[in-house]
């Protein structure tokens, strides 16, 4: 009992890591989507379980972790979006920036010294 609600805790955890992201990457997209800046630049954290995707004008984050119900924050944004994920949980420096009509996402590993 005591390690199912060890598990249950730390899923709920990752969960919560995974929704603060995915609404930090939407407030971000929407600022240079909205025109409140052409482009902007964040250090941002991927927690595990995470991955983000593009189709169109949407933007997705996904939590998937085996024997965890599924989630995902899809946003659609005026702007067609070109995205180069982040490849794995970690720190990542994040570039959205306005090119014409399309949104480019861009997460390039941190580099850790």
């Amino acid at each position: 009992m005591l390690l199912f609600t060890i598990d249950t805790l730390g899923n709920a955890s990752q969960l919560e890591l995974a929704e603060q992201f995915a609404e930090r990457l939407h407030n971000l997209t929407a600022k240079v989507d909205n025109g409140f800046a052409n482009n902007t630049t964040a250090f941002i954290t991927v927690p595990e379980a995470v991955s983000v995707t593009s189709n169109g004008a949407t933007l997705t984050v996904a939590f998937e972790k085996p024997g965890v119900a599924s989630q995902y924050w899809g946003e659609s944004y005026g702007h067609t979006i070109q995205l180069v994920p982040p490849t794995e949980a970690g720190t990542y420096s994040l570039l959205i920036q306005l090119i014409g009509e399309e949104l480019h996402l861009t997460f390039t590993a941190a580099i850790h010294l």
